[in-house]
């Protein structure tokens, strides 16, 4: 059995009642799927087998929040992306998180934000009350989280701002920067809004193709690969992402260069239009279309993205699937050429 299999077995054998030959016939249907449940697909490519669990709503909840504690990273990877599809429980969840969120891994607190990010706007008032309950310690990780939210977050300004007269210079250093994550000024001309993401990020994905991928869906699938993607890339260097044994401060600086990229409700461009220009392969010339941005005033990092790929898409006459996407370049204000590779 190979190692992605036993992590599968540890995950989901954690969710699994015991097994008994004299099992009630009465088992309510969330039971019988415990018991069932199997899975031997890597991970990140099995995110169905998860959605599935978090399916049964409120009887899963208390299950997948106690198996945040798990000692295993896998585990508690697992448990979080089942709870990310569950907003209608989203205060509830937060509540369970908040004690995780200076956890002492650095790719399970990054989960951590990511988790709270996809529960809002349930998750901000209790966000906006540990905050102000908190320790120095929990202070600087809460505002880094309310400024992973973005615009969203925007009712926590008042309460960020009244607190910076009574921290430390580094606290003040860290709400500074939610705030303007928050409020902005934001760049209208940045030279490059998004850089290079990661190999993951397809210009031809098949999940943009034929539009069948929501922008919802295709931000958790961008968060799940780019995590995959980043453990596979810093194997070779340092201990693999999900490896709670070896987690070290060299393992944290390298996840964070990649990992930190992805925030997905960043402002990155401070425009309402702007012009994106592609190359197309087929023809050997270029291309460009004008995109205009879902608020009518500035784009998001994963707003911009995802009208970027459609955009390809569509583009492409003959797509290669080798294709990955490199970043947005500036080419004079408002302009943006599609960085791609192969």
């Amino acid at each position: 059995m190979s190692a992605i299999d036993t992590a599968f077995d540890t995950v989901f054998g954690a969710l699994r009642e015991p097994s008994s030959d004299d099992r009630s016939a009465s088992q309510t249907p969330f039971d019988r799927h415990l018991s069932e449940l199997q899975v031997q697909e890597y991970p990140f490519e099995y995110w169905p087998s998860v959605e599935v669990f978090a399916g049964f709503g409120a009887p899963a909840v208390p299950r997948l929040l106690s198996l945040l504690d798990d000692p295993s990273m896998r585990v508690r990877w697992y448990a979080s992306l089942g709870l990310a599809t569950m907003a209608e429980h989203g205060e509830l969840i937060a509540e369970g998180l908040m004690r995780h969120v200076t956890h002492p891994h650095g790719l399970f607190r990054r989960q951590v934000r990511w988790l709270l990010r996809r529960l809002s706007p349930a998750s901000l008032p209790v966000l906006q009350r540990a905050f102000t309950a908190a320790t120095a310690e929990h202070r600087a990780a809460l505002a880094d989280i309310l400024g992973y939210l973005g615009r969203s977050a925007a009712p926590a300004i008042p309460l960020l701002e009244a607190a910076r007269p009574t921290l430390s210079l580094e606290e003040t250093t860290i709400i500074n920067t939610a705030i303007e994550q928050i409020r902005g000024p934001w760049d209208s001309d940045p030279a490059a809004p998004i850089e290079y993401l990661g190999e993951h990020l397809g210009c031809m994905d098949e999940r943009l193709r034929d539009g069948v991928t929501t922008r919802r869906d295709f931000e958790v699938r961008s968060w799940c690969d780019s995590v995959c993607w980043a453990s596979r890339h810093l194997d070779e260097d340092a201990p693999a992402l999900l490896d709670a044994s070896a987690w070290s401060p060299e393992a944290e600086d390298l996840a964070a260069t990649y990992l930190d990229r992805w925030r997905p409700d960043r402002v990155v461009i401070a425009r309402p239009r702007v012009t994106l220009v592609y190359y197309r392969s087929y023809t050997g010339d270029e291309a460009s279309h004008e995109v205009s941005s879902d608020d009518g005033q500035v784009f998001t990092m994963e707003e911009l993205l995802y009208k970027a790929l459609q955009l390809q898409q569509r583009e492409e006459n003959e797509p290669s699937p080798d294709r990955i996407f490199e970043g947005l370049q500036r080419r004079k204000p408002g302009v943006y050429y599609v960085k791609m590779g192969s």
